[in-house]
C-alpha cells in the first residue's frame, strides 16, 4: 500500500517538474523587451511647426501633423510631413510633401516615404517618386539608382530611375537611367 501511495505522490511531482521546465525555457527575452522600449518615442508632439533659420532669415519650414523624438534624438513624422524652403531673401521656392519622415540627428539626414512630391516653383519642376533623402550638409537631395523617379519640367516629364539634386531642385541629374521623356505641349 505504501508503495502505491508513494506511486501516486510522485505522479503529482511531474506535472509540476513540467511546468516548471516549460516556463523556464519560455522565449521571451526580458533585454528584448528592452530594447523595444528604448526605441520608442520619448516624446510625441501633435501639429508641429518647426522654422529654421540662418542669419536671421527664415530658410526652412517643417509641418507635420505628430512628430516623434527618440532618445537618440532622432525625430519621426509618421502621419506626414511638409517642408518649405526659402532662399536668402526669404522667399519659399521650394516645398516637399511625403506621406512619413525620418530625421537622423548624428548626420542631420532626412528620409522621407510615400508619394513624395518636390516642387520647385522657380524652375517650375516638380518630382514625383516614392522614396527620397536630403542630405542637409550636403545640401543635396536623392534617391538611390533603383528608384523610380518622375520628373516634370514647363517642357518635358522624364521618367527614370534614380535622381540627385541640389536641395532646391534647381539642378538635378537622372542616375540610374532614364526610361522615357515625353515632350509637353502648350
Amino acid at each position: 500500500m505504501k508503495n502505491i501511495v508513494r506511486c501516486i505522490a510522485n505522479l503529482f511531482k511531474w506535472p509540476l517538474v513540467v511546468l516548471t521546465v516549460i516556463f523556464a525555457c519560455s522565449e521571451d527575452d526580458p533585454t528584448e523587451v528592452l530594447e523595444l522600449a528604448e526605441n520608442s518615442p520619448i516624446m510625441t508632439y501633435m501639429d508641429v511647426s518647426t522654422l529654421y533659420s540662418q542669419n536671421s532669415t527664415v530658410r526652412l519650414k517643417i509641418e507635420a501633423p505628430l512628430q516623434y523624438q527618440y532618445k537618440n534624438r532622432d525625430e519621426g513624422y509618421p502621419k506626414g510631413v511638409y517642408v518649405e524652403f526659402f532662399d536668402s531673401l526669404g522667399t519659399k521656392t521650394t516645398t516637399l510633401k511625403a506621406d512619413s519622415g525620418y530625421h537622423k540627428q548624428v548626420n542631420d539626414s532626412y528620409s522621407v516615404h510615400g508619394n513624395v512630391v518636390v516642387v520647385n516653383m522657380e524652375e517650375g519642376q516638380q518630382l514625383e517618386t516614392e522614396v527620397l533623402y536630403w542630405d542637409k550638409v550636403a545640401k543635396e537631395i536623392f534617391t538611390d539608382s533603383i528608384t523610380p523617379v518622375k520628373i516634370t519640367t514647363q517642357t518635358e516629364i522624364i521618367n527614370g530611375n534614380g535622381m540627385r539634386a541640389q536641395q532646391d531642385f534647381s539642378e538635378f541629374q537622372i542616375t540610374g537611367g532614364v526610361t522615357g521623356i515625353f515632350t509637353v505641349q502648350e
